[in-house]
């Protein structure tokens, strides 16, 4: 059996599990990023109702396609990082997570099984949000077409660093714990709802070496119109594919030399 019949054949299960409670398959994903969309849309609006006229570029013109892009940018990274270790402790407790990772199925396959499910959760979620941008700061088509390709590029960057997740979090469940905070710490450093410039200058480091902070940014300049970097064009594709490539090699070792615990 090919890749993508096996990756079609996992989608398909994953499919049938997550409907099974429809709101919540389609909902859960997108309602931190819409708070979070909701929240500094609020704190801007205050600003510039008191007079304020720019923060680093971001004007009454631009500020909620500034917001939504980001709140996209925010739902495929969360689909991503957050795709297999829900999954996974699930099949732990019905004691069918050895069946699964004992099958002949490779585990690329399983990846992007579960991918083009995280992306059928989400699709319509991203159609929408680019066309609210769109109406309120139109862009060519091509633009909104490579805005979509780095948003993809986002999610299977991601996901990987999530199948890793879920191998840590199996063999040792308090490890949630520190994956939790990693999270924060990665949100934080990729600037989704505010400019670089909004933080202190002696972080500016850090952001910089966070590949979701690249791909949020290109996602912004395309769409404005700005330009951007090609070097931060290359270290989120090559950032992608190692973690497609290193995330399912680092799974199957952790899987094999840690097992499964609980």
């Amino acid at each position: 059996m090919s890749i993508l019949q096996e990756s079609l054949a996992v989608a398909e299960k994953e499919l049938k599990l997550g409907l099974r409670f429809k709101v919540n398959f389609f909902s859960s994903v997108i309602l931190n990023p819409l708070m979070y969309t909701v929240w500094f849309g609020l704190i801007y609006a205050g600003f510039f109702s008191f007079g304020g006229k720019n923060i680093a570029g971001i004007n009454p013109t631009n500020v909620i396609p500034f917001l939504i892009l980001g709140g996209l940018a925010n739902i495929l990274y969360r689909a991503g990082y957050n795709a297999f270790d829900t999954k996974f402790l699930a099949e732990k407790f019905w004691h069918t997570i050895e069946a699964t990772l004992i099958s002949p199925i490779n585990k690329i396959s399983i990846l992007f099984g579960v991918f083009f499910v995280e992306m059928m959760r989400i699709i319509l979620f991203i159609i929408g949000g680019i066309g609210i941008a769109l109406l309120f700061y139109p862009t060519a088509t091509y633009k909104a077409a490579i805005v979509l390709l780095i948003l993809l590029l986002l999610g299977l960057m991601t996901i990987g660093i999530g199948l890793v997740k879920a191998g840590f979090i199996l063999a040792n469940e308090n490890m949630l714990a520190f994956f939790q905070y990693f999270n924060y710490l990665i949100m934080f450093l990729s600037c989704f709802y505010y400019p670089i410039e909004a933080l202190p200058s002696w972080i500016h480091p850090l952001v910089i070496l966070n590949p979701v902070y690249h791909g949020t940014t290109i996602i912004r300049d395309v769409w404005f119109g700005n330009p951007f970097s090609m070097l931060s064009f290359l270290f989120v594709f090559l950032t992608a594919l190692s973690s497609l490539i290193f995330g399912t090699l680092l799974f199957s070792l952790t899987w094999r030399k840690l097992g499964i615990t609980g």
